[in-house]
């Protein structure tokens, strides 16, 4: 008779779980929870299963469990029984459906520790991908005949559109250069209308209000 047989009828199992359900489900929640060391520790654990050559033998063997009592000479009675684990000192390689269960659980741990790994990079990027917050400029159109948006920053230049009376812009730049027309010196404005840019004269735009945007 070999030795896993001599186990076996001993009462010794293999262990192909050294905790219980319950631990592995607190290990998992950890797992989740702590960043690097969490993807880390699964991985420590697939590839430990990977290359587990030999298995352990155990048995739950009954252990009386004790309550304080002053009517027993000891001064305690026995209430019931507790499962202890006990290894046997032998040790036997591996045969193959113990491997196989082992290369099972590797490849299960290496997919938690890439979940995990993955789910806290992802959340690492969100933190650190903070959209970019600049200020734009609004105007509105005040000549009542209605403003030129132009290709460049000159009178003489092509025009895009008109842009009616009380129509709002986007002010992209207030940098262009400065122009008179009639009494009047106002700088020329890079705007915004309608999904075309180009240059209006300063003179013909009242500058209203600053606003937010996001950009992702």
């Amino acid at each position: 008779m070999d030795e896993r047989q001599q186990l076996k009828d001993s009462g010794y199992k293999p262990e192909f779980l050294k905790d219980n359900i319950v631990i592995y489900f607190f290990i998992f929640l950890g797992g989740a929870i702590l960043p690097v060391l969490g993807p880390g520790y699964w991985l420590y654990l697939s590839i430990r299963n990977f290359f587990k050559r030999n298995t352990k033998f155990f048995y739950y063997r009954k252990e009386t469990t004790y309550v304080s009592d002053r009517r027993y000479k000891t001064g305690k009675r026995p209430e019931g029984y507790k499962k202890v684990k006990e290894y046997s000192d032998t040790v036997l390689k591996s045969n193959t459906n113990e491997r196989l269960f082992y290369v099972l659980k590797g490849v299960i741990a290496f997919g938690i520790a890439g979940i995990f790994a993955s789910n806290q990079y992802s959340i690492y990027q969100s933190w650190n991908e903070q959209p970019l917050v600049v200020t734009i400029s609004k105007g509105i159109v005040i000549a009542e005949k209605g403003a030129h948006l132009r290709k460049a920053s000159s009178s003489t230049a092509e025009v895009i559109m008109s842009i009616p009376y009380n129509e709002s812009v986007e002010i992209i730049s207030t940098d262009g250069p400065k122009e008179t027309i009639g009494a009047v010196t106002a700088n020329w404005l890079h705007v915004s209308y309608n999904d075309s840019s180009g240059w209006v004269w300063g003179g013909l735009i009242e500058q209203v209000f600053n606003d937010a945007k996001l950009i992702d």
